[in-house]
């Protein structure tokens, strides 16, 4: 483990527990940040999707010989919806689908932006951890004495199942 936060530290070239500090919250307000313009996204999305619905509803029941009472009420809303949305045309709701595919692709790309943002916060934070329990004392005696513990687990897993 070590090891793998050295090689971390000097691929990143981090001189101090400030810069590394520094890091953690340039990677808290990416990812803040980050979050704010997914949600906003994925609310525009869902505006799109939930139109788009009502686009579909209107086409289907308009096409009906006969409605129920519950297909005539939801055709008058959808009706409703596509005026509040200056009378939208086919090619309008041609429009519409090309943009919520693409801020689906963009929400796609921004969560996996995310997840990366959220990967390497969690490096830096494990490294300086380590950094605040080496700072604190008996580092090594505590590794050894956490082998040792893992070691005598293992031994009597070991002869329960034999």
């Amino acid at each position: 483990r070590l090891s793998a936060q050295l090689s971390v530290i000097n691929q990143e070239r981090i001189g101090s527990i400030g810069e590394l500090t520094g890091i953690i919250n340039r990677l808290k307000e990416e990812d803040e940040k980050q979050r704010t313009e997914v949600n906003k996204l994925i609310d525009e999305y869902s505006e799109l999707t939930s139109l788009l619905e009502q686009i579909r509803t209107c086409h289907e029941l308009s096409e009906k010989s006969e409605l129920s009472a519950s297909e005539e009420l939801k055709l008058t809303i959808a009706k409703q919806t596509m005026r509040r949305n200056n009378n939208l045309t086919d090619s309008d709701e041609i429009r519409l689908r090309e943009r919520a595919e693409n801020l689906g692709k963009r929400i796609t790309a921004l969560k996996q932006q995310l997840e990366g943002c959220k990967q390497r916060y969690d490096v830096y934070s494990d490294i300086e951890r380590t950094y605040n329990e080496i700072s604190e004392g008996d580092y090594i005696g505590k590794l050894i004495e956490e082998e040792r513990q893992r070691r005598e687990r293992e031994t009597r897993k070991h002869k329960k199942t034999l």
